[in-house]
């Protein structure tokens, strides 16, 4: 089973009963919370792809908590969200506000970023909101009555719609992933020291001439650039390319394998879609290194891989939110998800 498949299998594994039940949650704050009868255990057991007692179980805990209740001969109805007595519920944005589609780093992030908050307290509800454009957002959280905001990857923008909503009404929000420590707690990606181990990596492998790649619009360029410049000494040449998708493709193509520049190791940002494959047929000894968010994506992986602990982080958002939500001042409000490095042979 290649690397991908097998990483998606411990995700999917490990994730689908919370997964199930923010799924049915979700579905019962539709349309503004208004009272409906749930389809049957049957049915949201194909549409969410698992067995009938797992959805069973996802609900009966939601019933537990006041978010269903039993209907009128059989099944379950929804309650509405401002009759569900001391449930707190709090939204889950991610990326810049649109319907996200599910990606394999999106699924991550925001499974991490509320899962173990509605573990450790199960008076919270979270709802995944999903918007058409950034500024019904702020809109949202002024007039829906929500206890808390968590943001997973936000852009500039959301970061401070989200801001000034929050602070207009008196709720927390707290940031998971991306690279700013806004908001009232955070874990997010250290980009610099993760990078600094990549380049110390590359060094020990005696990988002369480093090539960096990315997205013209990924944000954490600037910070890669930066320790990248910064160790330019301990390499014979170093080189940021990061404009149009067919201009990096074609650049790296040319340099690598023997050709023009010569690059011997080539470090992703993040996924360009089918460039890993060409380069790997294109330059063989070339190394590649990159974050496992793309590196999940690329059939038969081979490679250093960028390795966050999700799992961690995600425990000390959640004790962090939790004691925000519950009016504590939080143990460990802001901290940087971990990194650690592993090659993919």
């Amino acid at each position: 089973m290649c690397f991908a498949l097998e990483s998606f299998m411990r995700i999917k594994q490990s994730n689908i009963y919370i997964g199930i039940k923010q799924q049915i949650f979700n579905l019962a704050q539709s349309d503004g919370g208004k009272p409906k009868r749930l389809p049957s255990l049957r049915v949201l057991a194909k549409r969410y792809g698992c067995s009938a007692p797992t959805v069973l179980r996802a609900v009966r805990d939601l019933t537990e908590t006041n978010l269903l209740a039993p209907a009128p001969g059989g099944g379950y109805t929804t309650v509405p969200m401002d009759s569900t007595g001391d449930i707190k519920v709090i939204a889950v944005l991610h990326g810049a506000g649109m319907n996200m589609f599910y990606d394999f780093y999106a699924l991550r992030m925001k499974f991490h970023a509320a899962a173990y908050l509605s573990v450790i307290n199960p008076c919270i509800g979270i709802y995944e909101s999903s918007l058409e454009t950034q500024g019904q957002f702020g809109k949202l959280i002024r007039t829906r009555g929500y206890a808390g905001i968590i943001l997973s990857c936000p852009t500039p923008a959301i970061l401070e719609e989200t801001r000034q909503a929050t602070s207009e009404i008196s709720i927390p929000y707290g940031v998971f992933g991306g690279g700013d420590s806004a908001g009232d707690a955070s874990m997010i990606f250290d980009v610099k020291k993760n990078y600094q181990k990549v380049f110390v990596e590359l060094m020990r492998r005696n990988r002369r001439r480093i090539l960096v790649i990315s997205n013209a619009n990924n944000p954490s360029n600037a910070a890669v650039q930066s320790v990248l410049e910064s160790n330019r000494q301990l390499f014979d040449k170093t080189a940021f390319f990061n404009v149009s998708l067919q201009e990096t493709e074609g650049f790296t193509l040319k340099n690598t394998g023997g050709h023009g520049q010569n690059y011997d190791a080539v470090v992703f940002i993040m996924n360009l879609r089918n460039l890993y494959e060409k380069l790997r047929s294109h330059a063989p000894d070339c190394f590649v290194a990159m974050p496992e968010f793309s590196a999940v994506l690329e059939k038969n992986f081979r490679g250093l891989v960028m390795k966050y602990d999700l799992d961690a982080a995600g425990r000390t958002f959640a004790a962090s939110m939790d004691s925000l939500l519950t009016g504590k001042s939080p143990e460990h409000p802001h901290g940087s998800i971990a990194c650690t490095l592993h090659e993919v042979e």
